[in-house]
């Protein structure tokens, strides 16, 4: 039987989603009993990823940040994660439950992406995006929740956003530089759907540019 152990998806998520994704692994292990001591101390993680996102940030709200910084800033971040990885296969030993517990995915979670019946979609306006969900059959109306941060562990964490006749749903005034997650669900005769896999966005300043 194939030892199960951490994968290492995460180096090639994008800049944003990556941000997210580390600041989810420190705050797993900030609150774990059983990563009590990393190999690179938390203090050392949360500066590389502030310099990360600080970084990022500033080449998305107009400073002149070279891509090399950003680059760099990554390659630092990546590196860190990468000992946080080895590090959790080595406390887990295949554990697959202390594997999850980590923040990390397991080498059983397919690398293929399946397209999602849910997406979110920037909108020119700063601070507002599109909510988009697959029509549901029968459905007459689409709930909408969000939550602020890390992934919510609870459903009662999870904020009622609003409700629409139609399976998109605009979102306007989020707070920039925030994480944000998103689910949707379909009300048809029979009841309130299943909702969506959670979709995260980083709220970010855009910039109308002419020519």
């Amino acid at each position: 039987m194939r030892k199960i152990v951490v994968l290492y998806d995460f180096i090639k998520l994008n800049t944003a989603i990556k941000i997210i994704f580390y600041r989810s692994i420190i705050d797993s292990f900030t609150n774990s009993t059983v990563y009590t001591i990393p190999d690179v101390p938390l203090a050392d993680s949360i500066a590389a990823v502030d310099a990360l996102e600080a970084a990022y940030l500033g080449s998305r709200n107009g400073d002149r940040v070279a891509t090399s910084t950003i680059h760099e800033c990554e390659h630092v971040a990546d590196d860190i994660f990468r000992l946080h990885a080895a590090y959790v296969d080595r406390i887990a030993n295949g554990n697959e439950t202390l594997i999850l517990s980590s923040g990390f995915n397991k080498t059983n979670v397919p690398l293929a992406h399946q397209k999602s019946d849910f997406e979110v979609k920037d909108d020119p306006h700063s601070g507002d995006v599109i909510l988009v969900k697959k029509a549901v059959d029968r459905a007459k109306s689409y709930f909408w929740k969000f939550s602020k941060g890390p992934l919510p562990v609870n459903a009662a964490d999870w904020k009622e956003l609003g409700h629409s006749t139609r399976s998109t749903f605009p979102v306007s005034g989020l707070e920039i530089g925030v994480n944000y997650n998103f689910i949707g669900a379909g009300v048809t005769p029979e009841g309130l759907t299943d909702f969506s896999a959670p979709v995260s966005r980083l709220s970010l300043k855009t910039f109308n540019v002419t020519f």
